[in-house]
């Protein structure tokens, strides 16, 4: 249903890191206005006002079809009043229960995980497409194979609105039914898949880039916060951390986690039943990060933090300061950025 509430109220520029995270890592401020130190993958350091960090056209969809940048926006002032109030040491027990949902809020609203699904889409299609090519060659895979995929086909023709038909008038689909079934009927479905495979190449990237965001819309459209997400995060004892040694940086990943089989911190997807989460930090300053954690952390390496961060970023971090600390962090900007290994989509496959 399309969004009762005025479109020329909300500007098109949408946030996907809210101003209330960016802000507090704010290098100096004027009047109402705050500036960060902006690191972008492709070398460029440069002081930038909050108002124009991490923020993109209609990213959350146009309002005058969707209220999903309103609900977000209105949720946003209850997540500052409470990052405020962790940060005063003033929060309630209603306020630590509250936490996962913002955790897992912040972590799936970013552009990293759209452009991280659009990337694991991508390399899902290479997949399938080894995959069948390995099974051609062998006439006894190919055969299950070309069983499966009639099935599967089967499956989808008897669906009252198929994507594949959309668009398509009753006639046109009764011929498209029928010579779908005739290539089932004949077999040797593998040569045509792979044939339509190889004919959407050109086009990849631009249908792998709209599957990424479509997913992201329709996760936010159905709940700002994952159920799972946030139950997983409740398991965690949650609070507010010093960091020591260095001031932290804020990645475009915002989140980062490890999990009980990995010392090294991951994106907050890769925690699962067979990996659950063993702690996950996401900076709140330069000087304090909101950590979840099994045991007690009383401090936190903030160099540890801050190449994790940096690593796991897409396109930027920003930071409080720009020191040659800040600067060696762009050797790895951008070096660990899968959502998933190539093991684990083939082991979901």
């Amino acid at each position: 249903m399309a969004s009762t509430r005025p479109a020329q109220s909300k500007p098109k520029g949408h946030h996907f890191i809210p101003r209330f995270l960016l802000n507090g890592f704010a290098s100096r401020s004027d009047s109402k206005e705050r500036y960060v130190w902006e690191f972008k993958k492709n070398g460029r350091i440069f002081e930038s006002n909050t108002r124009n960090v991490a923020k993109q056209r209609y990213f959350h969809g146009n309002p005058t079809g969707s209220p999903l940048e309103y609900d977000i926006a209105d949720d946003e002032t209850s997540f500052a009043e409470l990052v405020q109030r962790l940060l005063a040491g003033s929060a309630s027990r209603n306020d630590l229960r509250a936490v996962p949902e913002l955790v897992a809020h912040l972590w799936i609203r970013t552009k990293n995980i759209r452009d991280g699904f659009a990337e694991n889409l991508r390399d899902m299609n290479d997949l399938v497409e080894e995959i069948f090519k390995q099974c051609e060659r062998d006439d006894s895979a190919r055969k299950a194979l070309d069983v499966a995929l009639g099935a599967a086909i089967e499956n989808e023709l008897r669906a009252p609105q198929t994507e594949a038909f959309r668009g398509l008038g009753p006639v046109q689909r009764l011929h498209m039914r029928m010579g779908m079934r005739r290539l089932i009927a004949r077999g040797r479905l593998l040569p045509e898949v792979l044939a339509y495979m190889q004919s959407l190449r050109p086009i990849i990237d631009v249908v792998v880039i709209e599957s990424g965001r479509k997913s992201q819309l329709s996760s936010l459209s159905k709940e700002l916060a994952t159920s799972t997400r946030v139950e997983q995060l409740s398991t965690l004892h949650w609070a507010v951390v010093p960091a020591r040694g260095s001031r932290l940086v804020l990645g475009d990943a915002v989140v980062i986690a490890r999990t009980e089989r990995r010392s090294e911190y991951v994106n907050l997807t890769a925690a699962d039943d067979d990996f659950p989460l063993a702690a996950v930090v996401l900076p709140l300053t330069p000087e304090s990060a909101l950590v979840g954690s099994r045991g007690v952390i009383t401090s936190l390496n903030a160099s540890e933090i801050n190449e994790a961060s940096a690593a796991l970023s897409r396109d930027f971090f920003i930071a409080s300061q720009r020191t040659t600390a800040e600067e060696r962090l762009l050797q790895v900007l951008g070096t660990r950025t899968d959502l998933f290994t190539k093991e684990q989509i083939r082991g979901m496959m």
